[in-house]
This record gives structure tokens, C-alpha cells and sequence, in this order.
């Protein structure tokens, strides 16, 4: 039997989320995210079949950049902090990658991030500044050394 795609949504991933072009949050299932290593800004087709099958698909990536972080404990899991252009970042880890990697305080691993992060933290810095302290940076783990 062959499917039928009756809605399409379009929208960009926020690190956790797909936000769609209307402002729609949609869950992106994390394993999926982290298989797919996905970043904060990659574009994202939602697609739903006439037998309420669903999944998504990558239609645009991110320009990204890569470098070899450090994990970290942070308030809600791991972080991979990782220096930047002289700045120091702690991005966010997906459970997921956590667990698939087993992932540990110390161990190092190479890190997938947008290459504009250096703008996205100083928008997210300027229109919510009570989020400042708070990691709201996701990256994806492509390998753990």
C-alpha cells in the first residue's frame, strides 16, 4: 500500500523543536534529532500521510562549524563546552546522545554547531535576557574521541 501525503508543514529546528513558518511548536522526536544530527536553524519538512503516519525530513542544513568539546555537568544533564572564536560555550547534549555515546563528566567529543552561534546567542541574549544564564544552546555530538 502506498501512502499519501496530505499535510505538509514547514518550519526550523530550534535545538528541541521544530518552530513551523506559522509559529507552531512540533515535537522532533529526540532520537531522531540526534541520529540525524541536527542543528539549531536546520529546515524541516513535517509530513503526515492519509493513514496518520508521520515523520520528518531535513530540507535545508545549517552552515555548520565543528570543534572538540569537553563535556561538563550542567543543571539539566550534560553540556559539551567548547571554545569559539575565543568565547567559551557550554551547548546542550540530547539525552539521546548522551545514552548512544555513554557520555560521561570529562570525556571529549567533536561537536556540530551553527557557524553564526556567535549572532544566535546575542539575539537570544537581547530578546530574553532572564534565559542568559541558562543553556539554551544545542549542539549535535558527532563522535566522542
Amino acid at each position: 500500500m502506498e501512502r499519501t501525503c496530505i499535510k505538509e508543514i514547514e518550519g526550523e529546528f530550534d535545538g528541541e523543536d521544530m518552530i513551523s513558518d506559522s509559529g507552531k511548536i512540533i515535537k522532533v522526536p529526540g532520537n531522531y534529532s540526534s541520529k540525524s544530527k541536527l542543528v539549531m536553524g536546520d529546515r524541516l519538512v513535517y509530513r503526515i500521510s492519509d493513514d496518520g503516519w508521520s515523520f520528518f525530513k531535513q530540507i535545508k542544513l545549517m552552515e555548520r562549524k565543528s570543534t572538540i568539546a569537553k563535556v561538563t555537568p550542567i543543571f539539566c544533564g550534560l553540556a559539551a563546552k567548547a571554545e569559539v572564536d575565543g568565547h567559551i560555550i557550554n551547548f546542550r547534549i540530547s539525552i539521546e546522545s548522551q545514552n548512544y555515546y555513554g557520555l560521561e563528566e570529562g570525556d571529549e567529543v567533536v561537536i556540530a554547531f551553527p557557524a553564526d552561534i556567535l549572532e544566535r546567542i546575542s539575539i537570544i541574549n537581547t530578546m530574553q535576557p532572564e534565559l542568559k544564564e541558562q543553556v539554551k544552546l544545542w549542539c549535535a555530538v558527532e563522535n566522542r574521541l
